[in-house]
């Protein structure tokens, strides 16, 4: 091909690269995540691609209290902005250590050395403020079983605190302190005084009440 055809031809091509120099990719912004190409990380990682590593975060620590509100997304029971893409990562990889599928998350929203991030969603899109972590979650319901054992969760969902015997520890600490608010409720209160929108299954009963000192 020669001519004209062939000039337009590297015309479009010279534009293509020069469209995807300006947006940015993953590779390059997972080396360099401030530049400024890389502020729109829908663009560079794809919700399919955000939905295939939450998947594969939260098989294999389904306890994780970031999985825990996924699962309440998923089915219905929570909505709003922290059931969005970029929210739910933010949650499940603030506990999730160095789990495979937060790689990305973590590389492009929190840069080695404390360098800052181009990626809007990074700050836009956060988790729920004061998330307990899934320990904090059992540590807190230990006490709070220990002091009432008669407790409806202690009995049926957490005999353990682990994640064999306590697979939903925010969850359960939620249905223990929404029903009965006590000193070693504050992990729950952390996040629920903020009344987090739409996260009704952990803080639809989240009201300021008097902290009672023991069962």
């Amino acid at each position: 091909m020669s001519g004209p055809a062939s000039r337009r031809a590297l015309g479009l091509v010279l534009v293509a690269a020069t469209l995807q120099g300006a947006m940015g990719d993953l590779e390059s912004c997972l080396l360099d995540p401030s530049a400024a190409a890389c502020e729109d990380g829908n663009a560079l990682y794809p919700h399919s691609s955000i939905a295939s590593d939450l998947s594969a975060v939260c098989m294999s620590t389904p306890h994780n209290t970031g999985c825990s509100v996924r699962k309440q997304c998923i089915s219905g029971a929570a909505s709003g902005p922290f059931c969005g893409h970029w929210s739910l990562l933010a949650a499940v990889c603030a506990s999730a250590g160095d789990e495979e599928g937060c790689s990305t998350y973590n590389t492009l929203c929190t840069p080695p050395g404390g360098a800052a991030t181009a990626v809007k969603e990074c700050g836009a899109s956060p988790a729920p403020q004061g998330l307990p972590s899934a320990e904090g979650a059992w540590g807190d319901l230990e006490l709070l079983c220990r002091e009432m054992p008669d407790m409806l969760p202690c009995l049926e969902t957490c005999t353990a605190y682990d994640s064999e015997s306590c697979p939903d520890p925010l969850l359960s600490l939620s249905n223990v302190c929404s029903d009965h608010y006590m000193v070693d409720c504050e992990g729950w209160w952390g996040m629920c005084q903020y009344k987090p929108p739409g996260l009704v299954p952990f803080c639809g009963a989240s009201v300021a009440i008097e902290v009672e000192e023991g069962g």
